[in-house]
């Protein structure tokens, strides 16, 4: 049986742009598994999943297409980090939760 998405602590935005970022999603109070991505901007933002050192890189992160929504397994981690391939910003929305 599938079970959907559930929202477990409130979205956290992360600014994408051509240099590594990072934003907490995961809160010790609140851990989740699972984590809901969305990008809404317009250039595609590749993405991992750690703690407060993680870097995302183009070559090892996990691509998430402009206007796509996404749910990963984060396997408990409370950060993503996030950089595009081009200069341009974009904004990629984290909710953290359980199922998909």
């Amino acid at each position: 049986m599938v079970t959907p998405f559930a929202p477990v602590a409130a979205t956290v935005n992360l600014s994408a742009t051509g240099t590594s970022s990072r934003a907490q999603f995961n809160a010790t109070s609140a851990r989740a598994d699972c984590v809901r991505l969305y990008n809404a901007g317009t250039e595609a933002v590749f993405i991992a999943f750690g703690d407060v050192a993680i870097v995302a890189t183009t070559a090892a992160g996990i691509p998430i297409a402009p206007g796509v929504t996404e749910v990963l397994s984060c396997n408990g981690q409370s950060y993503v980090a996030g950089i595009t391939v081009g200069a341009g910003p974009a904004v990629l929305y984290a909710t953290p939760g359980e199922g998909l």
